[in-house]
């Protein structure tokens, strides 16, 4: 339903810093060709106190595999949405993700910015997952199917396995095995 340049993903409760539209744009209008903006994020309290900052790394390929990286404040050129298909309901619940792993297949690593400071507040309630991954019935299950979908599209031979703060994918190795040889200067 979007119909601007770029769309921006963001819960309905959460809370944008004053200035993360105007970042955005100035990293958009230095970086045209950026398909992807990202931004680091924050715990918002009931109290309105800002904690636990998530201060993420520039882009990260295998970070990304491990949990969704670019989540909040997630800033995406509109015509790759509409190339991507959008969100897809089979993945409800971790839908997101879907659409973040989707979105960096197609298009490059260069095209994919990140804005280095706290622009989004994500709001920590009772039942919110911003308090505990937890909370949220079939999360991971959600998770998992989205990996191995991602696997089964990029036709990787591997297998996630959740570790404590996400995932990591076991790959297998190849029949017959590989001869490795170790050079050291």
């Amino acid at each position: 339903m979007a119909t601007g340049d770029y769309v921006a993903l963001l819960d309905h409760d959460d809370v944008l810093d004053d200035t993360a539209l105007y970042q955005v744009g100035v990293e958009l209008n230095d970086h045209p060709d950026a398909d992807i903006v990202y931004t680091d994020s924050d715990l918002i309290g009931g109290d309105g106190r800002l904690s636990n900052a998530y201060f993420k790394s520039n882009w990260n390929y295998d970070l990304q595999l491990g949990h969704n990286l670019i989540s909040h404040l997630g800033v995406y050129r509109r015509s790759l949405v509409v190339r991507i298909g959008g969100f897809r309901r089979e993945f409800d619940g971790s839908q997101d993700y879907d659409f973040a792993l989707r979105a960096i297949e197609n298009t490059t690593p260069a095209n994919i910015r990140h804005i280095p400071f706290p622009l989004y507040h994500w709001r920590e309630g009772e039942n919110s997952t911003a308090s505990g991954i937890y909370l949220k019935s079939g999360l991971y299950d959600a998770q998992q199917r989205v990996i191995e979908n991602m696997l089964v599209r990029r036709n990787v031979a591997a297998s996630p396995e959740r570790t404590l703060n996400g995932w990591r994918l076991r790959y297998r190795i190849p029949e017959p095995k590989p001869l490795v040889s170790i050079v050291i200067p």
